[in-house]
């Protein structure tokens, strides 16, 4: 059975990017004007050191959701496949979580502590930062709950969910800075509205699992390590992918903001929450439409599969296209408008970064859809462009020291080795799919 996405399915889901969007707009006014300069710069850091906590996930996330759904798609002769799923999802998120909460705690914090020895109230920075610790594993861990619940098809269950959590947090974080919180109330706010939004999940998640019959509770004996083996051999290839995607568009900012002193670092980590934005709103249509797309893989349905694919590039070009303009050009007289401490980095840094990020999200769709084809011909290449986009990174910043040391070499490499091939080899192997 094909999972349907539903325009309602499709609604939600831009509900909920345009809320987290709305939070950020509400919310950004206040904090550029209220929080110090050296305030927002931390802030805009955080997100860039956070992001590699995403490699950590090892690229299960997406082995997971594309076996989930298959397994709710063959339900009846997959049913104590789907509870072994479910059961191995939980310990590797649980023992995740501890690594996780060991290494931000320990060596996070001492990397926060170096970047903002010279600045003042200390303990108000690392309290933050451990609420913003606490928040990230508890998300971490509990996202399981996400992927089986969107497998089954709830996606506007959850996507109302989503939006709940936003709304508690923008009514806590508004109050909690004008009352002079700054960064702490946004961190704080933050963790309260996460741990809120993760109960929601939980109870929906097990009102669905006792619709299931007695995938929850069969107490059969259960080998870790085994079904790690019988998974590994795919999952690991997807992780490198996924590392090396995070590798690519966050290490740069880590790298200048160790070679470059805090404020000219933080602009462009500034800039860059913009534009990743920017390019998550362009990605909503294809990403609402994800557990379909391994649902049409595993049904053979290779023409609809094509449409959707072309449909998804058309929809992120005009969005990219749309709110890059009006980023450019009106970004920084909106940050005048409100005293901002921080503004945006120059026009040409910003038109080079939108073009890298909607190319990497048509690179993206298209890996996407070959691993829901079981094609993971494309990880060795990501793997290696990876390492040598760091390695030159290194030794631009180190030598140059500014944005094209960091933009240049994601985007030269990135062009000759993988925008340009995983598109067409997706259209290709569509194309012939549908012919045969």
């Amino acid at each position: 059975m094909i999972i349907k996405i539903q325009n309602k399915d499709i609604l939600w889901t831009y509900l909920s990017r345009f809320f987290r969007i709305g939070q950020g707009l509400l919310l950004l006014p206040l904090i550029l004007r209220l929080l110090p300069s050296e305030q927002i710069s931390v802030w805009s850091i955080y997100s860039s050191v956070l992001a590699f906590m995403v490699v950590f996930d090892l690229g299960f996330t997406n082995v997971f959701s594309r076996n989930a759904t298959r397994y709710f798609t063959e339900f009846n002769s997959k049913h104590e496949d789907l509870a072994n799923l479910i059961r191995f999802m939980r310990y590797f998120y649980r023992m995740v979580a501890v690594i996780l909460v060991v290494i931000f705690a320990v060596f996070g914090s001492f990397y926060i502590i170096s970047i903002t020895q010279d600045l003042n109230n200390k303990a108000v920075i690392l309290t933050s930062w451990f609420f913003l610790i606490g928040s990230s594993i508890l998300n971490f861990y509990y996202n399981y709950l996400v992927i089986i619940l969107q497998a089954k098809g709830l996606i506007n269950q959850t996507q109302k969910i989503a939006v709940v959590g936003i709304l508690l947090y923008l009514v806590l974080a508004l109050t909690g800075v004008l009352m002079g919180g700054g960064l702490l109330a946004l961190t704080a706010s933050n963790f309260i509205s996460v741990a809120y939004n993760r109960f929601l999940y939980l109870r929906l998640y097990k009102r669905e699992l006792q619709a299931l019959g007695n995938i929850k509770d069969s107490n059969h004996n259960f080998d870790f390590l085994l079904y790690m083996k019988s998974i590994w051999k795919t999952t690991y290839k997807v992780s490198l992918s996924s590392i090396s995607s995070i590798v690519n568009y966050r290490f740069g900012i880590f790298i200048l903001s160790v070679y470059a002193n805090l404020e000219y670092a933080g602009a462009f980590a500034f800039s860059m929450n913009f534009i990743f934005l920017i390019s998550e709103v362009s990605f909503m249509f294809y990403y609402s439409h994800v557990p379909q797309i391994n649902s049409m893989a595993f049904a053979n349905k290779y023409s609809d599969l094509l449409l959707l694919f072309k449909k998804s590039i058309l929809i992120s070009f005009v969005s990219f296209f749309l709110m890059g303009s009006v980023l450019i050009l009106t970004g920084n007289y909106i940050l005048t408008y409100i005293d901002s401490n921080m503004m945006l980095i120059e026009p040409r840094y910003i038109i080079i970064a939108l073009v890298i990020l909607f190319l990497d999200q048509i690179m993206s769709m298209s890996t996407n859809i070959l691993f829901a084809l079981n094609n993971l011909s494309y990880v060795w290449f990501l793997v290696i462009t990876a390492l040598i986009i760091t390695l030159i990174t290194l030794i631009s910043c180190r030598s140059f020291n500014n944005y094209y040391s960091v933009l240049f070499p994601l985007l030269i490499v990135q062009l000759v080795f993988n925008f340009w091939r995983w598109p067409f080899q997706t259209i290709k192997l569509l194309k012939t799919k549908t012919i045969d």
